[in-house]
């Protein structure tokens, strides 16, 4: 299941208060008792550094001790920092007193070491599923915020008190480490991961095409980025409007039936030293773009194009600016999988007035 906001709002919602705040404060600055641990046993073993990662990581909740168990090639790509906040989830917080892991077998040669494990933690979706009780989505996204709490917290009011146990699932798992130092340390991949998202998801340049959508056995919808502007009119002060103009095609045999205006208002653009732009919905102003998302609430037929602007307000001074999409939904709805290594970027180069 695809979790949405909304998902994330209404457990997170609901389930507040059921247990401690997670001990993930401060993990930048001041050791845990882990840390502690490990500078007096430099010599763990590779079962040992997979215990006290899942025991940080499932059973405590401090996702920095257990970012500290990964190997320094990991650490290159990802801070703890960034870590930290990708993994702390309210409601699986709220439940840690329920986590539980157990390894499972290892195989251990010089300087490469493999652990398999089973964890149980608890089941998102099924969660979702008791949060909304008998309402559909289509209902549910019809509410305000607060109806859809006050549902949510109405049919979770059982795990208030965070003795009772939410429904659990359990997976395998299984973790690779290897010596550094003499250390063994976990090997997340993020080094292998950033390399084949680079090659599976290159940056185009301006009048390229790519694939927004796509479906295994459907086909294709496709984008192409056809002109980028920029303008102070309308904009505030210090900043410009990045006007991108694009084109969706439907390459399929079938009707696209996808609202791909979701897909679009993800979209960030980049500029060159880190920062990042979200779309632009603020201003409207007809005489200078027209809003794609405008196009996007009717099917589009097989063979079919529609064209229009995508908007975000940029910095005056940005340069070396990149837009980049989300390109891991499927055109037919049939499915909620979201493939999160999917991307579709193009180079929009410095702001230009």
């Amino acid at each position: 299941m695809k979790k949405t906001p909304l998902i994330v709002a209404l457990i997170a919602f609901a389930v507040a208060g059921c247990s401690p705040d997670s001990n993930t404060e401060g993990t930048e600055n001041k050791p845990s008792e882990t840390q502690q641990e490990a500078k007096k046993t430099p010599s763990q073993s590779p079962q040992d550094v997979a215990k006290a990662f899942y025991e940080n990581y499932i059973v405590k909740r401090d996702i920095g001790a257990a970012y500290d168990y990964f190997s320094e090639k990991d650490k290159k790509i990802k801070t703890k920092d960034q870590y930290v906040n990708d993994k702390t989830t309210m409601w699986e917080d709220a439940f840690k007193s329920f986590n539980k892991f157990e390894i499972k077998s290892s195989e251990i040669s010089a300087d490469k070491a493999t652990i398999k494990a089973d964890i149980t933690t608890v089941d998102v979706a099924k969660l979702f599923e008791e949060a909304i009780g008998g309402e559909s989505l289509l209902s549910l996204a019809s509410m305000s915020k607060e109806e859809a709490e006050k549902v949510a917290e109405k049919n979770l009011a059982k795990y208030k008190d965070g003795t009772t146990p939410p429904p659990m699932t359990t997976e395998s798992q299984t973790i690779e480490l290897i010596k550094e130092n003499n250390e063994w340390k976990i090997l997340v991949g993020w080094a292998a991961e950033e390399a084949n998202k680079a090659s599976a998801n290159p940056v185009l340049e301006m009048g390229g095409t790519g694939t927004i959508m796509s479906h295994p056995e459907k086909g294709n919808v496709s984008l192409k980025a056809n002109s980028v502007k920029f303008t102070t009119a309308k904009a505030d002060p210090g900043m410009a409007l990045c006007i991108v103009n694009i084109t969706v095609t439907n390459q399929m045999k079938d009707q696209y039936t996808e609202n791909i205006m979701s897909t679009l208002a993800t979209g960030s653009v980049y500029a060159q030293g880190g920062n990042k732009y979200d779309r632009h919905f603020d201003t409207y102003a007809p005489e200078l773009f027209k809003s794609i998302d405008e196009l996007t609430l009717s099917p589009l037929n097989p063979g079919k194009s529609i064209t229009g602007d995508i908007v975000f307000q940029v910095d005056k001074a940005a340069k070396g600016l990149t837009l980049k999409l989300d390109a891991g939904f499927s055109p037919i709805p049939d499915t909620y999988d979201h493939a999160s290594d999917k991307s579709l970027s193009f180079k929009l180069g410095d702001v230009a007035l």
